[in-house]
């Protein structure tokens, strides 16, 4: 289900993407808006310079939709007012834009979502271009051949750009968005941390927070949101290497602003998830000490699958609450005696003796998109990495989580 600024105009509640919605739009004669723009063709390479200069101003100017196949009623109205046919779209096409996107805008706007649809009877294409909020804002965008850079905004349904005054004001909102998607990746972990009664159990967190929150129209999660998440995030996981540990029954509990739910044995939880209304997710696993030793010396299955979860939870939730861009991620250990070990198996089961033991354990973080799984699987990896390094391992194998296709090369066979 999608919620675009066209739901918005039409007065129609989340659904997918169709091109009755493109002839709902024209019937209305909807006019654009600040995050609303009508394309009547794709840009060619003349127009390069346009579209990435459409895309920064939405980038900085809370997101928006680009419509490319439809035109404008003119006269002074930018009502839509036809199908412009033979608009041809494929992967090459979308792959050209992308690099423009990539190219020309600094930083680059992450999370653009092409969505192309087709009318059934005449065989028209209409594209959807999602452009989300972005917490990089300001972004700058240069002409080709130009070393000058602009910062475009949207101002109504035009287009204007930044002076020096307002462009030093958004660095300065940027830094502090930053500032409060760190904070509440911290606040995501303690507030779980806060249900754990067992004090004699290693956990694991993995908080992650949209930089782009769930829209307030939307209304706060549901508990048949919440439910329907976890349930999801139960289901085959494309991180994972090998079957382990799921969310067992499903019992929401309202807090502030959020829902939760504990996974418990003998009335001690084992596993912790929760969400806000903002789309932010935590996952909290207890980890279990690898067998016949100590509770120091920590199982390697629980801590990558830990993070595993973590990701997938965060991804159903961005799919499925209308979440969109990227999202910070945080992982932490809580609990864990001084000094702990984080163990390796070899194959055939063989423990790896302990490399370092861990005093003092780092948090690792990474900043993804939770919507594609090659970059699920890319920053599972690499966070499970940051976190072995730090009992001084340096590969963590293709054991638990799925090998990264541009490097699997490397990894042992």
């Amino acid at each position: 289900m999608r919620f675009t600024p066209l739901h918005r105009e039409l007065g129609v509640g989340p659904e997918p993407i169709t091109f009755g919605l493109v002839r709902d739009a024209i019937a209305a004669e909807v006019e654009e808006r600040h995050d609303l723009e009508w394309k009547a063709s794709l840009p060619d390479s003349g127009g390069l310079d346009e579209f990435a200069k459409d895309v920064g101003a939405l980038a900085n100017s809370g997101g928006g939709l680009l419509v490319y196949g439809v035109t404008e009623k003119g006269g002074g109205s930018s009502a839509a007012t036809a199908v412009q046919p033979s608009l041809v779209w494929n992967d090459a096409e979308q792959r050209r834009l992308q690099a423009v996107a990539w190219s020309s805008i600094q930083p680059p706007v992450p999370g653009l979502r092409f969505t192309p649809v087709v009318e059934v009877d005449s065989g028209n294409v209409v594209v959807f271009l999602e452009v989300p909020a972005s917490a990089d804002a300001p972004h700058l965008v240069s002409r080709r051949g130009s070393p000058a850079f602009t910062a475009p905004v949207r101002y109504g349904a035009q287009t204007t750009f930044l002076s020096e005054r307002q462009l030093d004001a958004a660095y300065r909102d940027r830094r502090a968005a930053r500032e409060q998607v760190d904070a509440e990746l911290v606040d995501l972990a303690e507030d779980a941390m806060a249900q754990v009664r067992d004090v004699s159990s290693v956990w694991m967190t993995v908080s992650a927070v949209p930089h782009r929150p769930r829209p307030l129209h939307l209304g706060r999660v549901s508990n048949q949101e919440f439910r329907a998440v976890v349930e999801a995030s139960r289901e085959s996981n494309p991180v994972k290497a090998l079957m382990g540990r799921t969310f067992g029954w499903i019992h929401p509990r309202p807090g502030l602003r959020r829902w939760y739910d504990r996974d418990e044995g003998l009335d001690v939880p084992t596993s912790i998830v929760s969400i806000r209304d903002s789309g932010a997710t935590v996952w909290a696993l207890s980890i279990d000490a690898v067998r016949d030793l100590p509770r120091a010396h920590l199982d390697p299955h629980d801590l990558q699958e830990g993070i595993a979860h973590g990701l997938w939870l965060a991804s159903k939730a961005s799919e499925m609450l209308n979440v969109f861009g990227e999202f910070s991620v945080r992982v932490q250990i809580h609990q864990a005696p001084d000094p702990f070990y984080i163990r390796l198996f070899e194959h055939r089961e063989i423990l790896v003796e302990p490399a370092e033991p861990v005093h003092r354990f780092s948090s690792v973080a990474d900043v993804l998109d939770p919507s594609t799984e090659p970059e699920l699987i890319r920053a599972a990896r690499g966070l499970a990495t940051d976190v072995f390094n730090q009992g001084g391992h340096t590969d963590i194998g293709d054991r638990y989580l799925v090998p990264d296709p541009e490097s699997c090369g490397e990894l042992p066979a």
